[in-house]
C-alpha cells in the first residue's frame, strides 16, 4: 500500500536524480489511484474511509430524488435532497409542489427524522418526520407559524390538519372557528315581537355537527326604548338547532323589529 504522506525525497544534484525523480513520479501517480479508489462511488456512499465528493449527502448540491418509490422505502442516509411532492409519495404535502428534505439518523438505530420544506413564495409550509423503523410509515406533523395562524381550519380524523384560528361572515352573522372544534357564532337580528309565534328564525353563519348552547340579548343601543317593547324581549326565549336558531317572546310587544344579539357556541366537528 503506498504512504501517501511520506513521499520519497528527490536530490536537486547527484548521479541518482533521474532515479529519484522516477520513484517519486511512481509514487504520485500511485497516490493518486489510491485516491481515487477511495472516493465514494456516489452522494449517497456510505461506506467508512470513503473521501467526500462535492455534493456528498446534499452538501453544496442537494441530491434530487427520481422515481416513484415510497420515500419510508428509500432507506435514505443522513443528508439533504430535493424532490417533486407531486411524483414522490410518502411525504406530508397533498398539493402538488417541490421541496427540500433533511435527513438524519439516530446513531446506532433505524430510527430517523426528517424536515420537509416546500418550495414557495406564497404558501410556504414546513413538517417534521418520524420513522421509527427501517420502511416504516413516516409519521409527518406540520410546523405551524405566523403564516398558519389564520386561515381555513380543517382536520382528518380529529387532528387538525389546517389553520387555528378560522372566523368569517355573511348575511346570517359572524363566526370563528378554533381547530380543537370550537365554533362560536353571533348575529345582530330584529325580532318580531307582536306574535308569540313570530319572533326570529333564520341560520347560523356557520352549521354546527350537533346542538349547540345558544343564548340572546337585548341590543345595548335599544335600552332607552319602550318599556313594552322592553318587558316583552325579555320574556324571550331562543331555541338552537345545528343549522338555525329561532327566538320567540310573549307576543305583548308592538315592534316588528326588535333589534336583538344572539350568540352560539358549540362543535364544528
Amino acid at each position: 500500500m503506498v504512504n501517501i504522506s511520506n513521499p520519497p525525497s528527490v536530490p536537486v544534484f547527484g548521479a541518482d536524480f533521474n532515479e529519484q525523480h522516477t520513484r517519486q513520479a511512481a509514487w504520485f501517480r500511485e497516490s493518486m489511484l489510491a485516491v481515487k479508489d477511495g472516493l465514494q462511488t456516489s452522494p449517497a456512499d456510505t461506506t467508512a474511509g470513503r473521501f467526500l465528493t462535492v455534493g456528498s449527502f446534499g452538501l453544496g448540491s442537494s441530491i434530487a430524488l427520481s422515481g416513484s418509490q415510497n420515500l419510508k422505502d428509500r432507506g435514505l442516509p443522513a443528508g439533504f435532497y430535493t424532490y417533486l411532492s407531486a411524483d414522490t409519495p410518502g411525504g406530508p404535502d397533498s398539493a402538488s409542489f417541490g421541496h427540500s428534505l433533511i435527513v438524519n439518523q439516530i446513531p446506532g438505530a433505524s430510527a430517523k427524522t426528517f424536515i420537509s420544506t416546500r418550495f414557495s413564495v406564497s404558501a410556504p409550509r414546513s413538517w417534521i418526520g418520524q420513522q421509527s423503523g427501517a420502511t416504516g410509515a413516516i409519521v409527518w406533523r406540520q410546523i405551524y407559524d405566523q403564516a398558519s395562524v389564520l386561515g381555513t381550519v380543517s382536520q382528518t380524523g380529529g387532528l387538525p390538519t389546517g389553520a387555528v384560528i378560522e372566523r368569517g361572515s355573511n348575511g346570517n352573522g359572524k363566526y370563528v372557528r378554533f381547530a380543537d372544534g370550537t365554533q362560536i357564532c353571533t348575529a345582530k337580528v330584529l325580532a318580531d315581537l307582536t306574535d308569540a309565534d313570530d319572533g326570529f328564525t333564520g341560520p347560523y353563519p356557520a352549521s354546527f355537527i350537533s346542538n349547540p348552547s345558544v343564548s340572546w340579548g337585548i341590543n345595548g343601543a335599544t335600552l332607552g326604548m319602550n318599556p313594552v317593547e322592553y318587558s316583552a324581549a325579555r320574556s324571550g326565549f331562543i331555541l338552537g338547532s345545528p343549522t338555525s336558531w329561532r327566538f320567540r317572546s310573549n307576543g305583548s310587544g308592538v315592534s316588528t323589529a326588535y333589534p336583538i344579539t344572539l350568540t352560539a357556541i358549540g362543535d364544528w366537528f
